[in-house]
C-alpha cells in the first residue's frame, strides 16, 4: 500500500491554495477594474505628446508626478503590462479549474435521478393513475423534443426515466469569454514593445533625448527593419520621401527603419463652412527593391495601405516648410529702418535689431483662417481672413514670447487693421493688438507716426511749437521756462510711447497728491494728446494728404485708432513687427505606420467575447425530467424542471409542458377510465 508523505501532501495543498488565488473571482474583477481605470486614463489623458505640453498643462510638481506614474504612455507601461500578464495568468487558471467540470456537465444527461431529488424540486407535478391506466411513454418524450428539447430515455427495472435538456452550450459563454480575454490580453502584450524595454534595460538601445537631425543620432536610438510590433509617427511634405518613423518613448525618440521608402506626391484638404478639416489626403508612392514598379496609392482617414505587414495611416497634417517673405517693421527705435527678410516654417532666422540680434522660430503657416464675424450672438458669417503665420520671437537671454500675424487687413467697425496676437505661453490665449491700415492698404503711415515718436528731433520741434503756444500768452517769457517746457513735454511723450498711460498714472501718483492726482492726470495728458496731435499732422504733410490745415472724418479716426495701437504696443514686447508679404504654401502629411502582430489575435479575442456574451444571454440551459413508476397498485408519473437563472420564463414553459402532459395523460385513459389524481 502507497500512501503519500507529509511533504507531499503539503505541496499539493500549496499547488491547490496558489490555483485558488489566481483562478478567484476577486483577483479577476479587482485586475479587470484596474485594466479599466488605467484604459480610462489612457482615453483622456493625450499619450505620447511632447514632455513640454505635460509641463504646461500639469505644472512641474503633477508633470513628476504622472511622469513617476508612467500616465504619459499607459499601454506600455511595465506596471500595465505586469497587470496583462497577471490578467493572463488568472483567466487561464479559472479556465483551467473550471473549462473541464462545464464540458463534462454539459455532456451529462443525469437520466439516473433519484425520485427523492426529483421531488426537491421547486418545479415539479405528479400524477397518480389506477391500476389500469397506461402511461404513453412515446408521446411524452415527443412532446418534449417538440419543445426543443434533447431526450435520453433510462429504464431500469419498473421505473422509466426521460431526461431532457435544452441550452447546454450556454456553458461554452463562460468558456468562450475567459478564452477571449486571454486572447486579446496575449495579443496587447505581443503589441506592448517589451522586447524594446528589454533592449533598452539590457544597454542595447539608446532614447535620443537631443533635438538634432536623424543623421546626428546615435545608432543605438535606431531599430531593426524586423523589429516585430511598433507604432511610429512622421511628417512627410509634399515631393519628398522618408524611409523611417519615429516612436515616441518617454521624452525622447527611437527611429524605425522601414524596409521600403515612402514618397508624399501630393496632399489635399477640406475644410467645413466653419474652418474645420472636413477630410484630408495624401497621394502616396511606395518604392522598394522587391517590387517590379512602385505602388501608388491614395490613402485618407479609415482608409489606410498596407504592405509588408506595416499599415499606413492617414492621421494629421501640418506645414511642410512654407516659404515666407516679411517687412520687419522696428518698433522702439527711429534709427533703425525696415526691411525685408525671408524665413521658413520650422526654420530659424537670425537678425539684428541695432546692437541686439534676435532669433525668429518660424513655427506654423495657416493658408486658410475661417472666423465667425457675424455681429449678432448665435448668427453665423464665415469669412476667410486670409493667410496667418506664427511664430516666436527669442531674446539673447532666451526669453521668447510668441506671436500669431495675419497677412490680410481685418475689417472691424468699417475699418481695417492688421492683426497681430502675443502670449506668453501656448497654454494662454492671443491678446491681440489692432495696427490701422492707411488709405494705401499698409500700415506704413502708422508706422512713420510712431517712427516719428521715437525721433529726438521731431518730439523736440513739436515739444517746442507747445512752448511757444504756451508762453504766447504768458507774461514771463523767460527762456528757462521754455525749456522746462519742452523737456517736460518730451519726457511725457516717452513715457507715453514706453508705457501707455499706466506710465504717465504712475508720474502723476509720484509727483501729484491724491486729491490733486486726477487734474494732474487730465493735465498731462492734455500735453501728450497735443504732442501725439502734431507728430501725426507732420506725418500727414509728409504724405501729402494734410489739406486746408484740417484732417478729415477719416483722418481724424485713424489719428483715434492709431492712439489706441500705442498704448497697447509695450503690451506686446517686440522691438519689430513682421509683416507677410508673400507665401508659397508648402504643405506636409501626417502619417502613423504600424506593424501589429498582435492586432489579428486581439480580432479574434473580439470575436469570441461577442460569441460568448451572445450564448450567455440568449442561451438558456434548462432541465426538465419525467419519470414513471409502474406498480401493482397503478403508475405513478413524477414530472420536475431546473433552470439556474430561476426565470419567470422557465416557470411559464414548465407549466406549458406540464399542461401538455396532463393532457396526453387524460387523452390516453379516458377510454379505460382509471382514476388519475394530480399533485
Amino acid at each position: 500500500m502507497v500512501t503519500d508523505t507529509p511533504s507531499k501532501r503539503h505541496q499539493h495543498n500549496s499547488t491547490k491554495q496558489l490555483l485558488g488565488f489566481f483562478g478567484s473571482m476577486n483577483l479577476a474583477i479587482t485586475l479587470l477594474v484596474t485594466i479599466a481605470i488605467a484604459s480610462i486614463i489612457g482615453t483622456v489623458l493625450q499619450q505620447n505628446q511632447p514632455y513640454n505640453d505635460y509641463i504646461i498643462k500639469f505644472g512641474p510638481f503633477w508633470f513628476e508626478v504622472f511622469d513617476a506614474l508612467q500616465l504619459y504612455d499607459v499601454y506600455h507601461a511595465l506596471w500595465f503590462l505586469f497587470i496583462l500578464t497577471f490578467l493572463v495568468a488568472s483567466t487561464s487558471t479559472c479556465i483551467y479549474r473550471n473549462a473541464p467540470i462545464m464540458l463534462r456537465e454539459m455532456r451529462q444527461w443525469r437520466e439516473h435521478i433519484s425520485r427523492k431529488s426529483l421531488s426537491a424540486f421547486h418545479l415539479k407535478a405528479k400524477w397518480q393513475l389506477g391500476d389500469k391506466a397506461a402511461v404513453p411513454i412515446d408521446t411524452l418524450e415527443r412532446i418534449l423534443i417538440n419543445r426543443g428539447y434533447k431526450v435520453r430515455r433510462n429504464t431500469q427495472d419498473a421505473t422509466t426515466t426521460l431526461a431532457a435538456k435544452r441550452g447546454v452550450y450556454n456553458r461554452l459563454g463562460y468558456i468562450f469569454t475567459h478564452v477571449a480575454i486571454v486572447v486579446i490580453c496575449v495579443g496587447g502584450l505581443l503589441d506592448g514593445n517589451i522586447p524594446i524595454m528589454v533592449s533598452e534595460r539590457l544597454g542595447n538601445i539608446l532614447v535620443e533625448t537631443r533635438d538634432v537631425p536623424v543623421s546626428q543620432m546615435d545608432e543605438k536610438s535606431f531599430l531593426p527593419k524586423d523589429n516585430a510590433s511598433f507604432r511610429g509617427n512622421i511628417t512627410i511634405p509634399e515631393n519628398q520621401a522618408a524611409s523611417f518613423v519615429f516612436l515616441s518613448v518617454r521624452d525622447g525618440v527611437l527611429v524605425q527603419r522601414l524596409p521600403f521608402t515612402v514618397e508624399v506626391k501630393d496632399f489635399r484638404i477640406t475644410h467645413y463652412d466653419n474652418g474645420q478639416p472636413k477630410s484630408f489626403e495624401s497621394d502616396l508612392v511606395i518604392h522598394d527593391d522587391d517590387l517590379a514598379k512602385p505602388i501608388e496609392q491614395t490613402i485618407s482617414v479609415n482608409h489606410p495601405l498596407t504592405y509588408k505587414g506595416i499599415t499606413i495611416y492617414q492621421a494629421s497634417f501640418s506645414d511642410g516648410g512654407s516659404k515666407l517673405k516679411l517687412r520687419a517693421w522696428p518698433l522702439e527705435s527711429s534709427r533703425d529702418k525696415s526691411f525685408t527678410l525671408e524665413g521658413t516654417i520650422k526654420r530659424n532666422t537670425e537678425i539684428k535689431i541695432g546692437e541686439a540680434k534676435l532669433v525668429v522660430e518660424f513655427e506654423n503657416f495657416r493658408k486658410f483662417n475661417i472666423h465667425n464675424l457675424a455681429k449678432e450672438s448665435g448668427d453665423k458669417d464665415f469669412k476667410n481672413v486670409g493667410p496667418s503665420f506664427q511664430f516666436k520671437l527669442r531674446r539673447n537671454d532666451g526669453r521668447a514670447l510668441e506671436y500669431n500675424n495675419y497677412m490680410s487687413p481685418t475689417m472691424i467697425e468699417g475699418r481695417l487693421f492688421l492683426l497681430s496676437g502675443v502670449r506668453n505661453s501656448p497654454g494662454e490665449e492671443f491678446h491681440y493688438i489692432y495696427l490701422p491700415v492707411g488709405p494705401d492698404g499698409s500700415v506704413k503711415y502708422f508706422m512713420r507716426f510712431l517712427e516719428l515718436l521715437h525721433d529726438n528731433r521731431a518730439m523736440r520741434k513739436v515739444a517746442g511749437q507747445i512752448a511757444d503756444t504756451a508762453l504766447s500768452v504768458a507774461t514771463d517769457k523767460d527762456p528757462k521756462l521754455r525749456q522746462q517746457i519742452i523737456d517736460r513735454t518730451i519726457s511725457l511723450g516717452r513715457m507715453f510711447v514706453q508705457g501707455g498711460f499706466p506710465a504717465i498714472e504712475q508720474v502723476v501718483s509720484k509727483n501729484f497728491p491724491e486729491e490733486k492726482q486726477a487734474n494732474g492726470f487730465a493735465a498731462y495728458m492734455s500735453i501728450v494728446r497735443v504732442q501725439l496731435a502734431g507728430l501725426f499732422e507732420r506725418m500727414l504733410r509728409e504724405a501729402g494728404t494734410y489739406k486746408n490745415d484740417q484732417l478729415t472724418s477719416r483722418q481724424e479716426q485713424f489719428y483715434d485708432d492709431a492712439v489706441t495701437a500705442l498704448t497697447a504696443i509695450p503690451g506686446y514686447d517686440a522691438p519689430i513687427y513682421l509683416q507677410l508679404l508673400d507665401y508659397k504654401h508648402i504643405e506636409a502629411t501626417g502619417l502613423e505606420m504600424t506593424r501589429s502582430p498582435g492586432k489579428y489575435i486581439v480580432y479574434l479575442g473580439c470575436a469570441l467575447l461577442i460569441v460568448g456574451i451572445f450564448m450567455l444571454f440568449y442561451i438558456h440551459p434548462r432541465r426538465v425530467w419525467v419519470m414513471v413508476t409502474n406498480t401493482s397498485q397503478g403508475a405513478t408519473v413524477l414530472y420536475g424542471g431546473s433552470d439556474n437563472r430561476k426565470s419567470p420564463d422557465f416557470a411559464r414553459e414548465f407549466e406549458q409542458i406540464q399542461l401538455a402532459l396532463d393532457a396526453e395523460i387524460k387523452t390516453h385513459n379516458q377510454k379505460s377510465g382509471p382514476t388519475i389524481t394530480r399533485s
